[in-house]
Formats: C-alpha cells, sequence, structure tokens
C-alpha cells in the first residue's frame, strides 16, 4: 500500500491487505461501528434495539441524583428577587449573576427557566422516546422532533443574548457551583483562565455560528438541512448493517470489491482501513499527520465521482455557506489559542506559582512567541477533515443541497 498526494488532497490507494476473510469482515464491522460511536458487536451481530437505541434506556433510579441538580439551578434562574436571599440561597448564580440576567432582553430572559422546567418534567419520558427507535435514520429523526422547539423557541430567537450572558457571566464567575468537591487551587486556576482567556472572540465564533445555524433555507432553517442530511446518513448507516450482515461466512474479494464500491452505504471508506492497516490508526507524534489520516476517511467518503449523488444529500448548502466564514474560523482559532496558550503552556501551576519563572520575564515572552506560531498546514488539515468537499477534485465535487 502506499499514499499519493493529488490537488484534491489525500487520497489512499486501494490494497487488501492479506487475511482470512472472516477477519475482513470483522474489521468491516468495526470500522463503521466505530465511525458512528458503537462500541460493540454481539455474538448473533449486530443489533440496533440493544446496541445502540439500548444505550437510551434510562431508569427512573438512574436520574435520582440529577433531578435535585436541576431542581437548584431551575431555583436560580425563576428566582424573580434576590433581595432578601443569602450567598448560600444560590447555586449557579450569584448576584452578579442576577443582575446581569435582568439585562437579557424581556422575551428572552424567562427562557432559561421554562426550560429547565420543561426538561424536569420530560427528561424520563425523553430518554424512553430515544430508546424506542427502531433504526439509526428512525433515532436521528426522533432527535430532530426534540430539538425543533430547542432552536425554534430558544437558540434562533435568543440565542445571541443568552450567548452575551453567558459571556459577561464568566469572566468574573464566583457562584457556589464551583466550590462543591473542588481543591481551592483548582477554583482559583478556573477564574484566572474564564478572566483571561479571550472570551470576546468566544463571542464572535458563537454569534457567527448561531447566524449560520438560523439562516433561512428551503427547509425552514439550516438546522433542519443538518438534520435532514443526518436522518440520510443515518439510511446510510443502517443500509451498511444489513450489507455486513447479509455477507455470512467468509465474503470473497469480488463481494468485498462489490460492497465497497456501493453509494448507499459507508462501505467505501474500508479503501482507506486496508491501506492504513488494521488498527484503524495512524502513530505519529504529529499532530498534523494524525489529522491527515482522518482527512483521508473524510475524502474517501465525500470525494467519489460515482456517488455525487448521494454525496450531495448529506451536503446541505448552508453547511458550505458556512465553511467559507472566514470571520467564523479566526475567531474560534483566536479563543483557541488564547486557551491553549493558558493551559498547556502556562499551565494552572504556572499561574499559580511563578517563582520559577520570574527570573525571566524575556524567555517567558520569546516561548509564547514560538508556541503561538501554529504551522500554516494545521489549519488546513482541520478544513479537510470538516469541510472535504472543498478539497474534491473537479470530477468527484458533490453539489450541496437545498441551495435557496
Amino acid at each position: 500500500p502506499s499514499w499519493r498526494s493529488g490537488s484534491s488532497g489525500i487520497n489512499a490507494e486501494w490494497s487488501l491487505r492479506p487475511g482470512s476473510g472472516q477477519k475482513k469482515k470483522e474489521m468491516l464491522v468495526l470500522l463503521i461501528l466505530a465511525l458512528v460511536g458503537a462500541a460493540s458487536t454481539t455474538e448473533s451481530g449486530f443489533d440496533f434495539k440493544s446496541d445502540i437505541a439500548g444505550a437510551f434506556r434510562v431508569q427512573p433510579s438512574d436520574l435520582e441524583e440529577v433531578y435535585p441538580i436541576l431542581e437548584m439551578i431551575k431555583a436560580d434562574f425563576c428566582r424573580e428577587e434576590v433581595s432578601e436571599t443569602t450567598i448560600l440561597d444560590h447555586f449557579i448564580l450569584d448576584r452578579q449573576g442576577h443582575r446581569l440576567l435582568q439585562k437579557v432582553p424581556e422575551k428572552c430572559r424567562a427562557i432559561p427557566c421554562q426550560m429547565l422546567t420543561v426538561v424536569i418534567e420530560t427528561l424520563q419520558s425523553t430518554f424512553d422516546n430515544l430508546a424506542e427507535a427502531e433504526d439509526m435514520q428512525d433515532l436521528v429523526g426522533r432527535f430532530h422532533t426534540i430539538a425543533g422547539p430547542l432552536y425554534n423557541q430558544v437558540i434562533c430567537p435568543c440565542g445571541k443574548d443568552l450567548l452575551n450572558f453567558v459571556i459577561d457571566l464568566a469572566a468574573n464567575y464566583d457562584a457556589n457551583v464551583m466550590y462543591i468537591d473542588s481543591d481551592k487551587r483548582d477554583v482559583l486556576c478556573a477564574k484566572r483562565i474564564l478572566r483571561n482567556v479571550d472570551l470576546e472572540s468566544l463571542r464572535v465564533f458563537g454569534h457567527r455560528v448561531i447566524a449560520h445555524l438560523c439562516a433561512k433555507t428551503a427547509q425552514g432553517v439550516c438546522i433542519d438541512d443538518l438534520f435532514e442530511s443526518a436522518k440520510y446518513s443515518g439510511k446510510l448507516f443502517d443500509k451498511t448493517m444489513d450489507v455486513v450482515e447479509s455477507m455470512s461466512g467468509e465474503p470473497s474479494e469480488s463481494e468485498m470489491r462489490r460492497a465497497m464500491a456501493r453509494c448507499d452505504t459507508f462501505l467505501r471508506v474500508y479503501n482507506v482501513t486496508a491501506v492504513i492497516g488494521e488498527d484503524y490508526g495512524y502513530y505519529s507524534d504529529s499532530f498534523e499527520d494524525e489529522l491527515e489520516v482522518y482527512g483521508v476517511y473524510a475524502n474517501t467518503i465525500f470525494c467519489n465521482q460515482k456517488c455525487k449523488r448521494s454525496i450531495s444529500r448529506v451536503y446541505p448548502c448552508c453547511f458550505r455557506n458556512a465553511m467559507r466564514d472566514e470571520k467564523m474560523f479566526e475567531a474560534a482559532e483566536a479563543f483557541g489559542l488564547s486557551l491553549y496558550r493558558l493551559i498547556e503552556h502556562v499551565g494552572c501551576y504556572d499561574i499559580l506559582d511563578w517563582s520559577d519563572m520570574t527570573s525571566n520575564k524575556e524567555y517567558i515572552l520569546e516561548k509564547f512567541e514560538e508556541y503561538m506560531k501554529l504551522d500554516p498546514n494545521v489549519r488546513d488539515a482541520i478544513m479537510k477533515v470538516i469541510h472535504p468537499m472543498k478539497y474534491c477534485d473537479a470530477s468527484s465535487k458533490p453539489r450541496c443541497a437545498n441551495k435557496v
């Protein structure tokens, strides 16, 4: 097997490693399950109801410790007057938090209280609903039904205002929840990070994400388009598992080739697995190398001349437009770098104890400068994972769906 690079990104030459047909089938099943977060197969084969939907089967006793916490959070957000309270009466919002909440526009101010009330009343039934899903497409559809009121009544009309409230609160956050089972050193570290991380870039990023998610489309808003794409992906997953289950015994090489050529499954990704190896990984100290491998998987799934029509159904135009928003990515990068600098290279222990570093301020600034210079290829490698369609060559580039 070998790698070859092209203008469309990195592609993998197809190669079938030696091994029994049964082993190849097991590798195939494990790979597809890993892609959607499923961790196991049973002796009798894959069963959606037990292997995936069963994860949402929650007993009332499992939620006994959750409800008291939700009630405390609800009490803070539903409390209209704080003049008679003490600091011990607050869990997630102190008086400063309540003052900031009063600055939220009236139409959005009551939403956290209303949401928490609904969550407490429907949490058990929501889990029960998801656990009844018959297949992946059905499960995604149920999530869509549940999420509809959330983005139609909360995220789109009030998301930016509520995000402003959270970010304004973060810089001086000091509520009681921070001190529960926490070391004082960790609390001080968290507060230092919140005061110094680039929250304004996070605000810009959040506002732009909300604007893209709530952009009007033929389906309603962009979130609806994304759910429709996810439902179709769920259909592909279901078909993938049907094909895998149908390959009983030891499938021949010709059967494997036919399966991997189909456009109505995810099995073509196995072409990459055969090249990379049976461990489904690429062991390297380089973050860019690891991203490169994920980019190969994405390229194999989303850049295929024969399957362009099928791929278009999982590529909404509003998603493409969001991926072209340079200001959104610049804001995300600025926030990420500020957090990276605080945690990875200053470290909480160094924020609290400068005794070994204050003697050489120039050295510290030099290291900051060094760490802030990311390889320009890293951002490109990230984009090849999250927006692989951009890097398809002309013959395999899919059109976006639901263009307004």
